[in-house]
């Protein structure tokens, strides 16, 4: 029942409906783990001559019980389609090449397809994803990462053309986002950086000792 709908009807009236809701899965547990990526999806999957769509994902890394898995949210704009459209994470590293991005990335591959039947729903043109992919239900758990175990860094998502699942509309390489540097280490405009003026400060001392030292004398 994931994803489906929930529908309240009007009291002593059943013909009329008068509330619905989305039943989604909470995301307990998580803990993010700081690594976080983008994949941009500019025109169409190389050889299509379907419009082109564009998207733009971000995906992070989590644990969830002392498992690691990835989170990928964002949004598919595909023309004005509606219906269900295949979302994988495919082998390849290229998106711009065809021949190499292959099939779906798991593993072992002896293990059932965690991507089958996976899908994000397309509507007037826009679909949202939401995907955790400790959620994939293909009943063997894969803890995809980042960069660690079954890492999908540099791996290229495809999007498939909405009820049509052999047709790709869409690919893009999941790349790790630049770290931005920490606010303590990066100096306000006009304020210069602290200096070590300790060697200065010797320097002073060991001329004013030299001088009391000669008046003496």
């Amino acid at each position: 029942v994931q994803d489906r709908v929930i529908v309240v009807h009007k009291p002593d009236e059943p013909s009329i409906r008068i509330a619905s809701g989305q039943i989604k899965i909470v995301k307990e547990d998580i803990e993010y783990t700081g690594l976080e990526a983008q994949v941009e999806m500019f025109g169409a999957y190389p050889g299509s001559t379907e419009s082109e769509p564009y998207g733009m994902l971000t995906v992070k890394e989590y644990l969830q019980g002392g498992l690691s898995g990835v989170h990928i949210t964002g949004s598919v704009t595909f023309g004005n389609a509606t219906g269900s459209a295949g979302f994988h994470i495919h082998v390849g590293t290229d998106p711009s090449d065809p021949e190499t991005i292959g099939g779906h990335f798991w593993s072992p591959t002896t293990q059932p397809d965690p991507w089958a039947g996976v899908s994000i729903q397309f509507v007037n043109g826009v679909a949202k994803v939401d995907l955790v992919t400790s959620e994939l239900s293909s009943g063997v758990v894969q803890a995809f990462s980042l960069t660690g175990q079954l890492a999908v860094q540099d791996r290229v998502i495809v999007v498939h053309k909405p009820d049509e699942p052999s047709i790709r509309i869409a690919s893009g390489q999941i790349k790790i986002k630049a770290q931005e540097p920490s606010p303590d280490t990066v100096p306000s405009p006009g304020v210069p950086e602290p200096v070590d003026d300790s060697s200065t400060v010797r320097l002073r001392l060991s001329v004013a000792l030299a001088a009391l030292f000669l008046s003496v004398l």
